[in-house]
């Protein structure tokens, strides 16, 4: 967390105005051309797995579950 503190300065003051951040948001990019659904599903299944989680080896077999 330290480093992107120590990091952030240096990029954001480069960048042109507030908008130009607004329009190419990494993220944005990478959720605009998936269906909602799939985001939605995405966001939930690990969390309803983590609920059956009763040992470390299950985090394993969930986590090949979900990629």
């Amino acid at each position: 967390m330290l480093f992107v503190i120590l990091i952030s300065p240096s990029i954001l003051i480069s960048l042109p105005d507030i908008d130009f951040i607004k329009k190419h948001n990494p993220f944005n990019d990478q959720t605009s051309y998936a269906p909602k659904i799939l985001i939605v599903v995405s966001l939930l299944l690990p969390f309803l797995c983590s609920f059956k989680v009763k040992k470390i080896g299950d985090i394993f077999r969930f986590a090949a579950y979900i990629f």
